[in-house]
């Protein structure tokens, strides 16, 4: 009403002339943004006692490293309808430097660790809400705590006469977070001309994409030590295997190889 009294007194007046037209553009225009507040007015009202959830990742779940993960979250009413809004802002608890902004975002650099993730958002009539998600396991899909079997194979000589030994042990062997690099280590008895002879094995390993390489330095108990050159493959599903060989002081030829299977993926405890 404000509005249509101020363009005609305006009309009437000799200092400013304007046409029916131009009177009723103004007041169309002044009606039009009258509605678009009541509209903002409807809009904020109706995130009154609004909530977000985390719809991805979910808990415990795990992303691996450097691979692109999604991130969504929905801002709902009470009734459980999902309500326009993007202005969502995630953190870590594990990675301080980490941050996104959106609500739906696909993003690859989440350092690794095992992390509580939120997210935040400041909704159109002014509540803050947040939502969280625990146990998220970020690290390489190699890495974990594998376990298996060590076999182990010794060929020698005596007084012309081929003599065959072997043994087998149970295998520990970790991958870190990273998935660059490999420790693990095994051991079982030789019988050497007659007598048991106790051998343990020190891997030490890089994985590279799924191959292993490096060395198993051996100790034979009461005779030292030597290394053997370790070639192998682990996959993305938890299986690992591989091999050596080489000669013990000129005396045994030493031949090995091992498989196992990741057990868990945690390392809190490896």
């Amino acid at each position: 009403m404000l509005v249509a009294t101020l363009l005609l007194l305006l009309a009437c007046s000799d200092s400013y002339k304007i046409s029916a037209d131009t009177a009723v553009g103004l007041l169309e225009s002044a009606e039009g943004s009258d509605t678009a507040d009541t509209a903002e007015q409807v809009d904020t009202a109706a995130y009154e006692g609004a909530t977000i959830v985390i719809t991805s990742p979910r808990s415990g779940a795990f992303l691996p490293l450097g691979e692109p993960g999604r991130f969504t979250a929905e801002v709902r009413n009470p009734a459980g309808e999902v309500l326009p809004f993007a202005e969502v802002t995630w953190k870590s608890d594990v990675d301080s430097a980490w941050s996104l902004e959106g609500a739906d975002v696909t993003d690859a650099n989440l350092g690794t660790g095992t992390h509580a993730l939120t997210a935040t958002a400041v909704l159109p009539n002014g509540d803050r809400v947040a939502f969280g998600v625990g146990g998220v396991l970020v690290q390489s899909p190699y890495a974990g705590i594998y376990v298996g079997t060590l076999s182990v194979e010794g060929a020698a000589e005596y007084n012309g006469v081929p003599i065959v030994t072997a043994c087998s042990g149970a295998l520990t062997l970790t991958i870190d977070a990273e998935g660059e690099a490999a420790v693990g280590e095994s051991s079982c008895p030789l019988n050497l001309f007659g007598f048991d002879v106790d051998t343990a094995y020190a891997f030490e390993l890089e994985q590279d994409e799924g191959t292993l390489e490096g060395e198993t330095q051996v100790l034979l108990y009461g005779f030292g030590t030597v290394s053997f050159d370790v070639e192998g493959s682990v996959d993305e599903d938890g299986t690992i295997e591989a091999g050596f060989g080489g000669n013990v002081f000129g005396v045994l030829d030493v031949t090995g190889d091992f498989e196992g299977v990741r057990v868990t993926r945690d390392l809190s405890g490896g």
